[in-house]
């Protein structure tokens, strides 16, 4: 913050001592900073997002691109990091859904429980060839 301080003085073209203006300036500053870097560092942090990244890094290296499309159950039967429990995939797999990779599909009405379907996006699967 005095760093920031002194940076806003010279930029406002003072030579002398730094005022309280500039002062609470570059902590107004710092505040907008440490909220972005908390937003950030909670993406990197948050379980759901560290298995979202999982499964799309296994997208893009191609897994299932020629079915086009994977259920909850491959996911996690993969055993994969992170990705071990199928409350786990749904929430990757949401978060994927909202980025336009995956989409959700209406699971076919057979006999028992419906699968959890989702499309894979057909331009993901071309950049992983």
């Amino acid at each position: 913050m005095p760093s920031l301080a002194l940076l806003f003085c010279l930029a406002d073209g003072g030579t002398g001592a730094v005022s309280l203006q500039q002062a609470q300036r570059a902590a107004a500053w710092c505040d907008y900073l440490e909220s972005h870097a908390r937003r950030i560092y909670s993406m990197i942090l948050s379980p759901d997002r560290q298995a979202a990244a999982e499964l799309g890094r296994r997208l893009q290296e191609g897994w299932r691109s020629a079915e086009g499309q994977f259920t909850v159950r491959q996911v996690y039967d993969n055993d994969w990091s992170r990705l071990d429990r199928p409350e786990r995939v749904r929430a990757a797999s949401e978060i994927l859904d909202d980025a336009g990779w995956v989409r959700k599909a209406e699971a076919g009405k057979g006999v028992g429980r419906p699968s959890e379907i989702y499309l894979i996006n057909p331009k993901l699967t071309r950049r992983a060839k």
